[in-house]
């Protein structure tokens, strides 16, 4: 199985530089490290990685959680937030992006491999669940269809019925 990406969203060079580092040694492929929530979204639109860990406050004009919205408009990518912020204020703002994780630095190496690891276990499971989903939705129009086809039939008749028996005679004998 090939190795998943993982962009960095980190404005602090070295902490960029030390998750990249453990990354890598966890085995994953590095698809990037930004600074900004700008070149994030711009990151993410070119190398299309398997998950972005993304500081909440980041340099430029845009937080980590602004990009995260944007970012999401677009693309079904989880989302593992990296940060020293726990104010419940911003926790609560993060929710909005529906993130797969949240890590408060510092961290441990395992305690980011198994965020990461249920991230993207997560994020499979959502695929599964959007596809299942097109194709009920497929299922349920085509049968949609169908009975409609049926009941335009049914009315059809119905009409050539009621033209039969208007052009019969008044008296029906019964026998």
């Amino acid at each position: 199985m090939e190795p998943k990406s993982i962009l960095i969203v980190e404005d602090e060079a070295v902490s960029a530089l030390d998750l990249s580092k453990i990354l890598k040694n966890l085995g994953y492929l590095v698809a990037g490290t930004v600074s900004t929530g700008e070149k994030a979204i711009a990151a993410v639109d070119t190398e299309q990685p398997d998950l972005i860990l993304m500081d909440i406050h980041l340099a430029g004009r845009m937080t980590g959680i602004e990009a995260a919205v944007k970012i999401l408009r677009n693309h079904a990518i989880p989302i593992v937030y990296l940060t020293a912020h726990t104010e419940p204020d911003i926790v609560r703002e993060a929710t909005i992006t529906r993130p797969y994780g949240y890590i408060i630095k510092p961290f441990t190496e395992r305690e980011l491999q198994t965020v990461i690891e249920i991230a993207l276990y997560k994020a499979e499971l959502d695929r599964e669940y959007r596809k299942e989903h097109a194709r009920l939705e497929d299922w349920t129009r085509q049968q949609t269809e169908d009975l409609q086809r049926a009941h335009d039939a049914l009315l059809t008749s119905e009409r050539k019925y009621i033209e039969f028996i208007s052009l019969l005679p008044e008296i029906v004998f019964e026998c």
